[in-house]
């Protein structure tokens, strides 16, 4: 997945998963709170591999029992309406400082929810922000 669209969220803070991304994410999806200040929307399927390395912590190993209850626990699985809507819960809004703007990012297999307030903070597009990303990633044997 990739690209961006900016989206308003209507007043019942409703979202309709843009065509471009829809037919990667699907219509069965989960949405949690992503490792970054945003949200994450996966199909299921995606989400099946994500959660997989979980499957094996052992049930004795709290630490990483409750890591993964961390990010576990603010999975939503939605409920979309006749016109393809789904409801941001409060509480994760209030996870992502979402209101009514936001940006739709597709990273690898994860449509990812950011406030649109929260993306000018970061400026992903600021110059030279696509050279640095390369040497981060190259400096970590990530080569494309």
């Amino acid at each position: 997945m990739q690209g961006f669209q900016d989206v308003v969220l209507d007043d019942k803070y409703r979202l309709r998963i843009p065509s471009k991304f829809r037919n990667e994410i699907g219509n069965n999806f989960v949405i949690f709170q992503g490792t970054d200040e945003c949200l994450n929307i996966m199909s299921t399927s995606a989400f099946e591999r994500f959660k997989a390395p979980l499957m094996n912590i052992p049930h004795n190993d709290r630490v990483a029992r409750s890591a993964a209850r961390a990010i576990l626990g603010t999975v939503d699985i939605p409920e979309e309406d006749n016109q393809g809507r789904f409801v941001i819960s409060s509480e994760l809004r209030a996870i992502a400082g979402i209101e009514k703007k936001v940006r739709l990012i597709g990273f690898l297999d994860t449509l990812e929810v950011w406030s649109a307030e929260k993306v000018v903070e970061i400026d992903f597009a600021k110059p030279g922000s696509v050279a640095r990303a390369a040497d981060i990633l190259e400096e970590r044997d990530i080569n494309f």
